[in-house]
């Protein structure tokens, strides 16, 4: 249900898509084509999308032997910021139904 408040109040875009699969898989990590493949957008945008939240501090890169993989830099300011909002959203939903019961 977040999902689809979030998606309707800021857009289907793959920014929202991606942010939305970290809030709800905060452990994950990852290559670039493995992310593409859970996300089901291409490789090309998912590494524009992946290159402009690392910029911001969102993602994390670290090396994992020859490779590099991401995951959720959980203590960026920005990525607190943002999850906390998508939990009001949340909580925000959770007050709605209960009131229409």
């Amino acid at each position: 249900m977040v999902r689809e408040t979030l998606r309707r109040m800021l857009g289907k875009t793959p920014y929202i898509h991606t942010l939305l699969f970290f809030y709800e898989n905060r452990k994950y990590i990852g290559n670039l084509t493995g992310l593409s493949e859970r996300l089901g957008l291409s490789y090309v945008t998912v590494r524009k999308v992946v290159r402009d939240l690392l910029s911001l501090g969102v993602l994390e890169v670290l090396d994992a032997g020859r490779s590099k993989v991401v995951r959720l830099n959980k203590s960026s300011p920005h990525t607190q910021t943002l999850f906390e909002f998508f939990d009001k959203i949340r909580t925000l939903e959770g007050s709605e139904g209960a009131r229409m019961s």
